[in-house]
């Protein structure tokens, strides 16, 4: 959970009836100055992004934009951001809150790394100089799954691919 900061979360309730299905809407969720070190996904996708930092979670913020139907929570934007990475959720990516499983990806990048290719010149160099330093993350599984098993680092093969051309 949260133990700190703020969340905002304005939801509307589009319809209401008998069956779980039967109840959906949309959302926003924005979130200030959190700390979200207890949440083992978001601790798995910093251990994969190599921050040694001791407590790299602290003081993020936070945005997401969601339509639900019964427990499932889809997402049309998402990300998290601190002084250390920016994690950015693929749309269409969910969660279901009832099942207790999640289906998404992200693309993370540590901005120490940015820093770095941000100095390279010409501006060609910038987008060919990040096509090995972001990540895709997947986030697939029960939410009783060890954090290995639930958040898995991919190859952004197709994003690389098209930075390279350019």
């Amino acid at each position: 959970g949260l133990d700190r900061g703020r969340i905002d979360l304005d939801y509307v309730f589009v319809g209401v009836g008998p069956d779980r299905e039967d109840v959906y809407g949309y959302g926003l969720l924005l979130m200030q100055d959190a700390n979200v070190s207890a949440s083992k996904i978001m601790q798995r996708i910093f251990e994969l992004l190599d921050l040694s930092e001791r407590n790299p979670l602290t003081m993020s913020d936070g945005l997401a934009v969601f339509s639900t139907r019964g427990g499932r929570i889809t997402f049309q934007q998402g990300q998290v951001s601190n002084r250390l990475a920016a994690i950015l959720v693929e749309p269409g990516g969910w969660t279901d809150i009832l099942d207790k499983t999640v289906d998404l990806y992200v693309v993370a990048v540590p901005l120490k790394t940015v820093q770095s290719v941000l100095q390279q010149i010409p501006v060609v160099k910038v987008f060919v100089g990040f096509k090995d330093k972001l990540y895709r993350v997947r986030v697939e599984g029960h939410y009783a799954d060890s954090s290995d098993n639930l958040v898995r680092k991919e190859v952004l093969t197709d994003i690389k691919e098209g930075l390279a051309q350019g």
